[in-house]
Formats: structure tokens, C-alpha cells, sequence
């Protein structure tokens, strides 16, 4: 039997795993459905399935489920208020708000789901800061992550063969 010894190495025991890339080459589309001057967002699933996502719409719901998994929902009152956002997803909010507004001229709005355990939808625990490099990054890279096609979002895990 092989032995192997690992140093200095983080390691989980999540079969999941999410991965992002920016690309730097390729044309910038606007491919986000425009619904009365406004473009409505939904929080979304992102576990261990299977996905590469290139869609606008898919990388730019990841982002916005990253930043409101910290949000503390009223179920009682179910308006979106930004301002009870922490200050860094808050700071976040407007950056990726400011990037989509851009470069399609068109304001955002974020809906909460219809799901009693995640209105505001749902990263893998081991995943959930997969996007701080893009949230924290330029506006630039906020544009080129959701908006190039050749940028991707992949979900795996490995739990097929």
C-alpha cells in the first residue's frame, strides 16, 4: 500500500468543486433579458452538479448569490433592502450593480426566490468564496466575467467517473 503524506496542503472532504475564469480576449455581449428598463435577477443553486456556465445570466446570478448569502432575510418583509447588507457585500452589490448598468445602460434589481431555506439562493459551503477574486477585482473584470461568453463558471464534483 502507497502512503501519501501532504504538507502545508489544505484538503476537504467536499466533493464539490467551482471554478472561475476571466477571459481577457473575445467580444463583451449583452445577452441579459431586459424586462421594463430593468434587469431582475434571481439568486440561484450552485451545489455540486455538474455546469459550465457562459450564460450572462447564470455568472451574474452567482455573483449576486454570493454576495446575498450574507443577507438577512424578513420573511415578513420581503423587500430587497440593500442597506442591511454587510459592508463589504454591500460594497460588492453596487460594484457588480455599476458594471451591469455600464454596459447595458439598464439598472438591476434582485428578487428573492420563492424558497422557504433559500430566498437568496445557495453556494456549496466549501465554494462560497470562489467569486470574492472577481468581487474584489476591477469593474473591468466584474464587465468580463459576466459579460465575455469565453469566461466561464464550472460546477463539478466527484461524484461520477
Amino acid at each position: 500500500m502507497i502512503k501519501v503524506i501532504r504538507k502545508g496542503v489544505f484538503e476537504t472532504n467536499s466533493s464539490s468543486t467551482h471554478s472561475i475564469t476571466v477571459a481577457d480576449e473575445g467580444k463583451l455581449q449583452n445577452t441579459l433579458p431586459n424586462k421594463e428598463g430593468k434587469i431582475i435577477i434571481f439568486c440561484s443553486e450552485f451545489g455540486w452538479e455538474y455546469n459550465i456556465h457562459t450564460s450572462a445570466y447564470m455568472k451574474l446570478s452567482y455573483l449576486i448569490t454570493n454576495i446575498f448569502m450574507a443577507y438577512k432575510y424578513d420573511r415578513k418583509n420581503p423587500v430587497v433592502n440593500i442597506k442591511l447588507l454587510p459592508d463589504r457585500e454591500k460594497e460588492w452589490f453596487y460594484k457588480v450593480a455599476r458594471a451591469v448598468e455600464e454596459f447595458t445602460g439598464t439598472k438591476l434589481e434582485v428578487v428573492p426566490l420563492k424558497d422557504d431555506w433559500y430566498p437568496f439562493g445557495y453556494i456549496d459551503h466549501q465554494s462560497a468564496n470562489t467569486a470574492d477574486n472577481i468581487l474584489n477585482g476591477t469593474i473591468g473584470k466584474i464587465k468580463r466575467f459576466i459579460f465575455n461568453p469565453l469566461s466561464k463558471l464550472i460546477i463539478d464534483n466527484d461524484n461520477h467517473e
